[in-house]
């Protein structure tokens, strides 16, 4: 694994052990074992360069920070950070990878089961275990979105399988009285309630109120018509 500067490279090898070369000088500048690994598997840097993650034959997936500038004769370039594993089901893990801002780990079970654990990287707490379709066989690989929380698992199978962040819609913050409704309801209107009275037809606020089924508006209408009607009258006289 390349750090994303250029200046140094993380090479793994078949005894679990991290050797790290300054590609100006081609010199080994650090060499360090992983706990408990007799093979280092994968390993994959997060997009600013400053994480590393390890996936080795541990039952874990061990992190590290990146140092890339050590100042110093005793500065390293790599620093163990988190360990992230599952506390009731200690199994091996196939990849691992870090998301589009690097503050979550994702890591993909190894063997046939296809299970997405998601870690939150600064306190290693595990936040969500994702189980997709056992037809994947496997996940072999995990390559997250540049920048948006989605990524790609890639199955045993061959199939790449699209996970993505879950967005709730809420459609009541569009009005105040707007009802949201789970699924589809059937309504049954009464006879009379698209109808409109013809002896109303002049009168614009008995149309309002029938729409509203507000009697006493329509009589409110009427009577203003009426004292309109008084006051036109009296001033003609």
């Amino acid at each position: 694994a390349p750090l994303r500067v250029g200046r140094y490279v993380f090479i793994g090898n078949t005894k679990g052990i991290i050797t790290v070369v300054e590609t100006a000088t081609m010199d080994i500048v650090q060499a360090l074992k992983v706990p408990e690994a007799t093979i280092i598997k994968r390993m994959e840097l997060s997009r600013d360069g400053k994480h590393l993650l390890v996936v080795s034959s541990t039952k874990a997936i061990t992190s590290y920070d990146v140092n890339d500038a050590p100042s110093g004769g005793l500065s390293k370039i790599l620093e163990p950070a988190k360990v992230f594993h599952n506390p009731v089901n200690r199994s091996q893990w196939g990849a691992a990878a870090f998301s589009h801002d690097g503050e979550y780990v994702v890591g993909a079970s190894a063997g046939a089961a296809h299970e997405l654990h998601i870690w939150t990287r600064p306190t290693g707490s595990l936040e969500k275990i994702l189980e997709g379709p056992t037809d994947a066989k496997g996940i072999t690989q995990i390559a997250p979105h540049p920048v948006r929380p989605l990524l790609v698992a890639v199955g045993a199978n061959g199939q790449l399988y699209v996970w993505a962040k879950s967005y709730t819609e809420n459609w009541s913050a569009f009005a105040p009285d707007f009802h949201e409704l789970e699924e589809n309801e059937e309504y049954v209107e009464r006879e009379d309630e698209f109808d409109l009275d013809k002896r109303a037809l002049d009168d614009p606020a008995a149309i309002k109120a029938k729409a509203l089924g507000a009697p006493e508006v329509v009589a409110g209408g009427a009577a203003t018509e009426a004292a309109a009607s008084v006051a036109a009258a009296e001033a003609a006289v």
